[in-house]
């Protein structure tokens, strides 16, 4: 299900390794523009939530409510801001979206039938809610699509058909479909291995702020997998991605004196926290108690 990312050959020490991909994403901050109307953002808590008063003789009709305020709302029974979280609530309101056409709407249903939210696991349903996703230019979904042809869930798995939906979101400008292609051909899966075609997709994700491409595109230097190696290159990718709360990169540098990496890596990464004030220490490339520390501190500052 998981994609490790273990490249390199038996070795003493064991290498850094990717940041396992997860089968859905939800998807309200990835490709918003693509939905047939706008979906909120995480913030959300702009929508009225003062139950409304039945109308009386005096009063004017409530005009209808728009797909944005639906969704506004269904995002926040979604995530539980600022109410209490009810995943029944947000199925019935992304529900509502969905027969209004929307993109999101329609991707949000399959991606609660996929991970069993409200209604009993599903992946064929939810195959079905991502497609009508994507056929309304929701691009997210086409991702959603790719998982589950690469993992097999709702349909016969099929790899190439993974590749083609991932292409499919990454050629919109998707940045988590060009992160998997960029997986996809680092591993040879469903296409031809081509390391310098992984480090361009991860290189267009990093471009767009994908934290966890950062990660990716910084073990492609650390070990000059269709790169050159640069570690100082490799140590700021890896930093931005602990920083921005990939747990695939705290995992591997808190326990970094134990991997295949570096010690020109492992100082810059002390450099780097002693800069933001995480780490007083020496830039010796040991990973003592007091980095561990730092790491765990620059960690703490993810969103």
């Amino acid at each position: 299900m998981f994609r490790t990312g273990q490249f390199l050959g038996a070795i003493a020490l064991s290498a850094l390794i990717l940041s396992p991909a997860i089968a859905v994403e939800k998807s309200k901050d990835a490709n918003p523009s693509s939905s047939t109307a706008t979906p909120a953002v995480t913030s959300g808590g702009n929508s009225d939530k003062t139950p409304s008063k039945k109308p009386t003789t005096t009063q004017t009709p409530t005009a209808p409510r728009s797909v944005d305020d639906i969704l506004d709302e269904a995002d926040q029974y979604y995530d539980g801001d600022g109410v209490k979280q009810d995943y029944d609530k947000a199925l019935a309101l992304y529900r509502e979206a969905a027969a209004m056409g929307d993109g999101y709407g329609y991707d949000m249903v399959g991606l609660m039938y996929d991970l069993g939210r409200s209604v009993k696991e599903d992946p064929k349903e939810a195959m079905a809610w991502y497609r009508k996703a994507a056929d309304a230019g929701f691009y997210t979904a086409m991702v959603n699509i790719g998982t589950l042809y690469e993992q097999g869930r709702g349909v016969t798995k099929d790899l190439e058909e993974a590749v083609s939906w991932y292409r499919k979101a990454a050629e919109k400008d998707n940045l988590r479909g060009m992160y998997y292609l960029g997986d996809m051909y680092l591993e040879g899966r469903g296409i031809g291995k081509d390391l310098e075609e992984a480090v361009s997709w991860y290189q267009k994700a990093v471009d767009g702020g994908y934290a966890d491409a950062y990660w990716a595109l910084s073990l492609r230097y650390v070990y000059g997998e269709g790169v050159a190696k640069d570690t100082h290159k490799a140590a700021d990718l890896a930093y931005y991605a602990l920083t921005h709360g990939v747990q695939s990169a705290h995992d591997n540098l808190f326990d970094a004196r134990n991997k295949n990496v570096s010690a020109n890596f492992l100082r810059r990464i002390q450099e780097l926290l002693k800069q933001d004030g995480f780490y007083d220490g020496k830039a010796d490339g040991n990973f003592g108690p007091q980095t561990r520390t730092a790491i765990e501190a620059a960690f703490g500052t993810a969103n």
